[in-house]
């Protein structure tokens, strides 16, 4: 399964992603997006359009972002329990 954000792969598992997309339909009057039960009236055309612009518009920047956080975060958690036995050490 392609996505244009791997990193949401640690949220939400292909197989689950599967599970999912196996209980919805292509919504009517949006191309690309699919949903699960009916619409409740905040989902309008207009809504999800812009929804969808704007993710198409940013999600480059939003994947590179997220990567860097995800290469930060494996930094960090290397690095505190380096640094916090280091300080124990040193009675810090």
């Amino acid at each position: 399964m392609n996505r244009h954000i791997p990193y949401y792969e640690s949220f939400v598992s292909n197989k689950y992603l599967e599970f999912l997309l196996g209980q919805s339909t292509p919504h009517l009057d949006v191309k690309g997006i699919n949903q699960i039960g009916e619409s409740k009236g905040l989902e309008t055309k207009e809504a999800l359009q812009f929804v969808c612009d704007l993710y198409n518009e940013t999600r480059e920047e939003l994947n590179h972002i997220l990567e860097k956080r995800r290469l930060d975060r494996k930094f960090i958690d290397e690095r505190v329990p380096l640094l916090s036995r280091r300080n124990k050490e040193t009675g810090i």
